[in-house]
């Protein structure tokens, strides 16, 4: 009977002490859920800690008045917004009031795989979700590589040139689209720009869609053209230093992404980010097509981001 009691109080100091154990795992789970998580998931954070994401971009133009936007989008549809910053004329990455950064704040993580994409945002619209971005990729542990997208089947495009203006087309008639342009990322639209004499650069388009019309009548000229482009040599503005003919050889054409926040088509002065040009053939007669080349890769937008805990 002794032996019995004593095995009894042995087994059952065991069990006691296995259960103990079991509540203290379970109460450390609670109280730091981030040791808890698979290898390749985003932090969770401990006490004390925030959420950062440390962010290296290339050619991202300068966010202007409006400011740069990250986004998480899940397969199920959902999205959220997890840091917002500006991009100096430097290109620097700066806070929203223009204070340096090492690393952007983090107003939430997104879930593991999720695809992570940079739009442009304004005060008026920042309430909006956005649907695409300047630079994407895919969250694979806590880091993604982000790249530009918004070019399809490589970076060459056609213009037309006609007695009055110039069109992004394929041909004379004006019926299929020039560009191989995917729509404008959020924020952004596209702009045609043909050069003057003493070099400065006028913004004649003004698109988000390479197979409709401009988005506003440039010069007061209207046309049943289903392609960007415009009539702007029939409404030349005063103190531009045109060319009296576009074909001396010299003057080019060029197609950039303009991230914009409300400015028209005669607010811009240079372009933000060139995707592709080329030059009017000299003595080109009325029809010629324009053939334009995409920049190089390396002169895209491009990024790295990567979340970590401070």
């Amino acid at each position: 009977m002794g032996a019995m009691g004593k095995g009894f109080t042995r087994g059952g100091f065991g069990a006691f002490a296995a259960v103990l154990l079991f509540l203290c795992v379970a109460l450390g789970f609670l109280l730091y859920p981030g040791r808890g998580q698979k290898g390749g998931e985003t932090p969770a954070a401990e006490q004390g800690q925030k959420p950062f994401v440390r962010a290296a971009f290339k050619n991202l133009p300068e966010s202007g008045s409006g400011f740069y936007r990250i986004w998480f989008r899940e397969d199920s549809g959902g999205a959220g917004v997890i840091a917002d910053f500006r991009v100096s004329k430097s290109g620097t990455i700066v806070g929203l009031a223009g204070e340096p950064l090492s690393d952007i704040a983090v107003y939430q993580l997104p879930p593991s795989g999720a695809e992570i994409f940079i739009a442009h945002a304004t005060e008026a619209d920042k309430d909006a979700i956005a649907s695409s971005g300047i630079i994407s990729g895919r969250l694979s542990g806590v880091s993604a590589r982000l790249d530009f997208t918004a070019i399809r089947n490589g970076g060459d495009g056609k213009a037309v040139l006609k007695d009055n203006g110039i069109w992004f087309a394929e041909s004379a008639d004006l019926s299929r689209p020039g560009l191989k342009l995917k729509k404008a990322p959020a924020g952004f639209k596209y702009a045609g720009w043909v050069t003057a004499k003493n070099g400065e650069k006028l913004a004649f388009s003004l698109f988000a869609d390479a197979a409709a019309s401009d988005d506003e009548i440039s010069f007061g000229t209207k046309t049943e053209a289903k392609v960007p482009g415009t009539a702007f040599l029939g409404g030349l503005l005063s103190g531009w230093d045109l060319p009296a003919s576009l074909t001396d050889g010299r003057t080019e054409v060029l197609v950039s992404l303009e991230p914009l926040a409300g400015e028209k088509r005669g607010d811009l002065k240079e372009p933000s980010l060139t995707l592709m040009k080329g030059r009017i053939p000299f003595k080109a007669a009325a029809d010629a097509v324009i053939e334009l080349s995409g920049e190089p890769s390396e002169k895209l937008p491009s990024g790295e981001i990567e979340f970590l805990l401070k």
